[in-house]
């Protein structure tokens, strides 16, 4: 039985672990900080960012959620967009409310540091698109230019 346990403890004994150092630590945090400022946003992302601009057009959610991921132009044009579309639902007296699925994303990088994508929004009765294009401004992915079509 002793035997056994001393094969146990030399099969389960774990090589030595370099300590590490401040200067170590910092060069491990440059090293991580400098690859998440290279990442791209993953389709999550978009497709989060795509539903998000819809709900705030549809009056679902606050536009000012949105303004930490889009730029001034974008965000005044989702302003424009959100009141004509209350507007609309003034004078057609439309109380339904949509309820957006997000569907398909297609995305490309035509150039470093700049994302097109294309995401399908179901509801309903009726589909569409809602397209974006994202830019690295500051190490932060902004949208320049969203449009629901």
């Amino acid at each position: 039985m002793v035997n056994a346990s001393r094969k146990l403890q030399g099969a389960t004994e774990n090589p030595p672990v370099p300590s590490l150092t401040h200067a170590s630590m910092s060069k491990e945090g440059a090293h991580t900080a400098q690859q998440e400022s290279q990442q791209t946003p993953s389709t999550l992302t978009i497709r989060t960012l795509a539903l998000n601009a819809v709900e705030a057009v549809h009056g679902i959610r606050p536009l000012e959620q949105l303004s930490r991921y889009v730029t001034g132009e974008v965000f005044e044009r989702l302003l424009l967009q959100r009141s004509l579309r209350r507007d609309r639902k003034a004078v057609y007296r439309d109380e339904r409310r949509i309820v957006p699925l997000p569907g398909r994303i297609v995305s490309s990088m035509p150039h470093p540091g700049k994302i097109h994508a294309a995401v399908v929004m179901h509801t309903g009765e009726r589909s569409f698109a809602v397209v974006l294009r994202l830019e690295k401004i500051e190490s932060r992915w902004r949208a320049t230019e969203l449009a629901i079509l």
